[in-house]
């Protein structure tokens, strides 16, 4: 989009003079995405835990209050991971903006697809992966 944008500045007279940007675009990711992706970066960035970590979280494993959440690793070594107050904001704006909407598939899940055929399951591995690297691009 971007080499578009060039492309029309240094091609066409009439937007010789215009500053072409992609806030447009930028905005609609936020629209579309939203809270959840930046806590799902936001996560990945202060703790260590795995994207299939990340995906399997329910609501009943975070605990706002002592500002962490819990990861299930194995049966034998499970653990309580610490969050910043930062992201624990964050969570709870989420979770009081999740809760207006009824889910059916994955009630539990923290993380779900909020458009398309599968609106309301539980987010997958490469759909957070897609998120990361989205965010990731943008940010550079």
């Amino acid at each position: 989009m971007r080499t578009f944008l060039t492309y029309l500045q240094q091609t066409h007279p009439y937007f010789n003079d215009c500053e072409l940007t992609l806030s447009a675009k930028k905005k609609r990711f936020n629209d579309q995405y939203g809270l959840r992706d930046e806590i799902i970066y936001q996560i990945l960035k202060e703790t260590e835990i795995r994207l299939s970590e990340l995906a399997e979280l329910n609501i009943r494993d975070f605990d706002l209050k002592n500002h962490r959440f819990y990861v299930y690793r194995t049966k034998q070594r499970s653990t309580w991971i610490s969050m910043s107050d930062e992201l624990t904001d964050l969570i709870e704006k989420y979770l009081e903006e999740r809760s207006a909407y009824a889910f059916e598939k994955d009630a539990e899940a923290v993380f779900l697809v909020t458009i398309g055929r599968y609106k309301g399951a539980r987010l997958g591995v490469r759909s957070i992966e897609r998120i990361v690297i989205t965010i990731r691009k943008r940010q550079l």
